[in-house]
Order: structure tokens, then sequence, then C-alpha cells
């Protein structure tokens, strides 16, 4: 439920801005997540654009894999549900099941 601790490594993150609108031609790319200035992959899926890695931005109610700084790079961060929903980068969110 909601409430229920989300896993980042679970959870894609869908782009439905302009902001990091892309020419069709584009299957990949990357953006600079403005907040902390972190770089982050993306890809096309058919017509939708997916981060293709694990969100790493500190907020509360986040925390690293198994408490340990080192796993960051790979695993990024885990977050609860309203953490998760606030530490989207502009222009992401949290991908529906229907997405």
């Amino acid at each position: 439920m909601k409430n229920k601790t989300i896993s980042i490594i679970s959870i894609l993150f869908l782009l439905i801005s302009s902001l990091y609108s892309q020419t069709k031609e584009s299957e990949s790319g990357k953006f600079i997540d403005g907040r902390d200035n972190k770089e982050y992959n993306w890809v096309r899926i058919g017509t939708q654009i997916w981060m293709a890695e694990n969100l790493n931005f500190n907020i509360e109610g986040s925390w690293y894999y198994n408490n340990k700084k080192e796993n960051a790079q790979k695993y990024g961060r885990l977050y609860i549900w309203e953490a998760a929903l606030n530490a989207c980068p502009e222009g992401w969110h949290l991908s529906s099941e229907d997405e």
C-alpha cells in the first residue's frame, strides 16, 4: 500500500514534461536534475520516455540500500511513498500501473 516503503529500484520514472522532450529519432539520452546537478540516463520505450537508472536524490524519507552510502552509485536511494512522490525531478512522475 501507499505507506509501504517504495524502492526506486522497482519504480521507473516517466517523462511527462516538454522540458525533457527529445526528437523522435532519439532513443536515449541524458538529463541533469537541476536540484543537485546529478546526471541521469533516459531511454525511449515505445512512445514513452523512462529513466534508465535509479534516482539518487536526497530527501527526508530516503536512505541508502543497507544504509551504506557506497550503494548509492549502483542502487540510488530508497524512499517511503510520500518521499518518492516529492523526489521526482521537475517534469517527471512515478509511473502508474497503466503506464
